[in-house]
C-alpha cells in the first residue's frame, strides 16, 4: 500500500514550504503516514510530547487518555496540512488542515472536519504536537499549502538574543481573560475587532474555516453576550515571545460548557493578536468521558 496515498489528503501546494517551515511541515505529514501505518491510537502517541494536550471534546492529558484506549489498526484518519506557520525563533509553530474519518481503509469517510495542532521543537530538534483539536463539518474541497513565518511569509528566522518565553505567557494570560471579558459582555464581532488579526481563522463546528476578521465576525456576530460562570486558562509560548497560544474551557451563564485553543502572534513587538480560534463545545466533564 503506497502509505503516502493513503494518508495524505488535499496535497495540491504548488511549491515546497521555505526551509525554516519545511520541517514543520514534514513532521505533521510523517504524523500522518504513522497513524496510517500504526493506528490512531500509536501513531498518535510516537508524535506526541510528553505533556501534549488532546480535546476530547475538553484538554485531556494525551498520554494518559490514549494509553488507556483499545489499539485500533482498522479505523482510518487521514489528513493535510494546509497552512503551516513558524515563530521567528524557530521553536514554536502551528498546523491545520481538512481531514476525514472512515470506519475502515475500504470504505467511504463518514466524518470530515478540519484539525489544529501546535508543535514545539524538542532538546534533540525533533518535532513533537503539543496540543491538538480540530472541529467537525461537512466535505470541503481540496486545499492548496500556504505558510508564513509569524504572518509575514518573506519574514526570516532569527536568533533570539533574550528568552522571554516567561513574560510572553503571563501576558498571554492576561490578554485571554480581557478578550473571553469582552467576548462576554459585548460579543465575539467586538472582540475580535480589538483583538485579532485581519487574516484571522475560526473553526466552529459545523462550518469550514472562516478566513478573515470580517468573516468571522459576521457569521459569528450573536456569539458571546452571555456572563461567565467560569473560564480556565493555560498560556504557552515560543521562546521570542512572537508566537503562543491559550486553552481552556468556558462556561457561559445557562449555556453550554466550551473548549478552546486560541492561536496568538506578536509581529515586532506589536500588541498580540489573536490569529487562530478554535472552539467547540464540551458538555460534560473530560473525566466522566470513557
Amino acid at each position: 500500500m503506497n502509505l503516502l496515498a493513503f494518508t495524505l489528503i488535499a496535497a495540491v501546494s504548488s511549491a515546497p514550504p521555505p526551509a525554516d517551515v519545511a520541517p514543520l511541515v514534514e513532521s505533521e505529514h510523517a504524523f500522518a503516514r504513522d497513524v496510517a501505518a500504526r493506528g490512531i491510537r500509536d501513531g498518535f502517541l510516537a508524535h506526541l510530547a510528553p505533556k501534549a494536550i488532546l480535546f476530547r471534546p475538553g484538554p485531556v492529558d494525551a498520554q494518559a487518555w490514549l494509553t488507556a484506549q483499545k489499539s485500533d489498526t482498522t479505523a482510518r484518519l487521514r489528513w493535510e496540512a494546509s497552512y503551516a506557520e513558524m515563530s521567528t525563533g524557530g521553536d514554536l509553530g502551528w498546523t491545520t488542515g481538512p481531514w476525514d474519518y472512515a470506519r475502515s481503509a475500504g470504505e467511504d469517510p463518514v466524518a470530515f472536519g478540519h484539525f489544529t495542532t501546535v508543535w514545539r521543537r524538542q532538546g534533540d530538534d525533533t518535532w513533537r504536537a503539543e496540543i491538538d483539536t480540530g472541529h467537525d463539518h461537512a466535505k470541503g474541497a481540496a486545499e492548496p499549502l500556504t505558510w508564513s513565518s509569524v504572518s509575514d511569509a518573506a519574514r526570516r528566522p532569527r536568533a533570539v538574543g533574550t528568552l522571554i518565553r516567561q513574560t510572553a505567557e503571563d501576558e498571554l494570560f492576561q490578554v485571554e481573560m480581557e478578550f473571553a471579558r469582552l467576548v462576554s459582555r459585548q460579543g465575539y464581532a467586538r472582540a475580535v475587532a480589538k483583538h485579532a488579526s485581519e487574516d484571522l481563522r475560526v473553526g466552529r463546528n459545523g462550518s469550514p474555516p472562516w478566513r478573515t476578521r470580517d468573516a468571522a465576525a459576521k457569521a459569528l456576530k450573536a456569539e458571546g453576550k452571555s456572563p461567565l460562570t467560569s473560564c480556565t486558562v493555560t498560556s504557552r509560548a515560543s521562546e521570542a515571545g512572537d508566537l503562543g497560544y491559550t486553552y481552556g474551557t468556558l462556561e457561559p451563564e445557562g449555556g453550554t460548557r466550551l473548549a478552546y485553543l486560541h492561536i496568538w502572534r506578536r509581529v515586532d513587538g506589536e500588541p498580540w493578536r489573536l490569529a487562530h480560534d478554535v472552539t467547540i463545545p464540551a458538555p460534560e466533564p473530560e473525566a466522566a468521558k470513557p
